[in-house]
């Protein structure tokens, strides 16, 4: 199980691979929360990795929204906006 933020384009993530980084997450409209993250095996500067995957998919099933909190090179802090309100998750298998 993975959960990672990933950019179509040219943006770059602050995340350096030597230390984790830490990101700020709020689902709906509860606090805010801090999650660790690392950048991608391969340098790519264009995806964090959430390191507790479980943790975030637990609280992500009962959001409208996920608002995620990023720096990146040369414009700060950024905040992405995701609608999950229509988000279907995988029923378990039925034996």
């Amino acid at each position: 199980l993975d959960v990672y933020v990933a950019l179509n384009g040219d943006g770059q993530i602050i995340c350096r691979s030597y230390r984790n980084c830490t990101i700020r997450i709020r689902f709906g409209e509860s606090a805010q929360q801090s999650f660790s993250a690392v950048d991608a095996a391969d340098g790519s500067s264009n995806i964090v990795f959430v390191t507790n995957a479980q943790r975030f998919v637990a609280a992500a099933q009962s959001a409208d929204t996920i608002k995620v909190q990023l720096t990146f090179y040369e414009a700060g802090d950024q905040v992405l906006e995701f609608d999950t309100a229509n988000l279907e998750w995988p029923r378990p298998a039925v034996d």
